[in-house]
């Protein structure tokens, strides 16, 4: 089922009066800046990217999803004291850029500047490790950074720091893609394991897998 067009991602910065996101700081964030990454990968592309595998700005329910209702791939049960979820009529329609702006800050806070990207000196990298942190959290994600270019498993801890940046800056791109794109499929498979509801869902996660090494390709 296809949502409604996807507006541009960076399309009005600052957004009209109404729902604004607010960081966990307690600062409002209306939009800011995208800082370019050495080789042109910005957050704006990746939130754009991702969106489209999140499906856009859908609100749906899927039987068998722990996360329950979900809106432009957020889902309720894991971010329930969000104020998008304040009028649930608003996002049965077309998105307006309050919407767009929310969102956008929401996965910037989050997943982006949670995980440091912007010190990731390569695009495709940064955007893998990025699109998994919101499939299946920043710290999976960044387990799967280390396990990926980080020898000791004393440093597989899923936080991310210096040496953590450091490893990922320093693994070749297209080497770094394969082997990060190995460990998810390997997570997926653990999930269907230890939950086997979950297999309904194994396909689009391997699609999904699929769609980001061929933007790497």
């Amino acid at each position: 089922m296809q949502g409604p067009p996807m507006p541009p991602a960076g399309g009005s910065s600052q957004p009209s009066a109404g729902l604004v996101y607010t960081s966990k700081g307690g600062k409002q964030q209306k939009g800011r800046g995208l800082e370019k990454l050495r080789d042109n990968m910005s957050f704006e592309t990746a939130f754009e990217r991702t969106m489209r595998l999140e499906g856009g700005y859908l609100l749906h329910e899927v039987e068998g999803d722990a996360g329950g209702l979900t809106y432009a791939g957020i889902a309720k049960n894991r971010w329930p004291d969000l104020a998008l979820w304040d009028d649930r009529d608003r996002l049965t329609q077309e998105p307006d850029e309050d919407i767009v702006a929310y969102v956008q800050a929401f996965y910037r806070e989050n997943f982006w500047d949670a995980m440091r990207l912007d010190e990731i000196e390569h695009s495709e990298p940064a955007f893998v490790i990025y699109d998994f942190g919101i499939n299946a959290g920043t710290k999976n994600a960044i387990r799967a950074a280390q396990r990926a270019c980080m020898e000791d498993p004393r440093e597989h801890d899923g936080l991310v720091g210096p040496k953590t940046i450091e490893a990922v800056n320093a693994a070749d791109p297209v080497w770094f893609v394969g082997q990060f794109s190995v460990l998810r499929c390997a997570y997926y498979g653990e999930l269907v394991l230890k939950r086997p509801v979950n297999v309904k869902f194994l396909r689009g996660w391997l699609n999904r897998v699929e769609t980001c090494l061929r933007h790497a390709a």
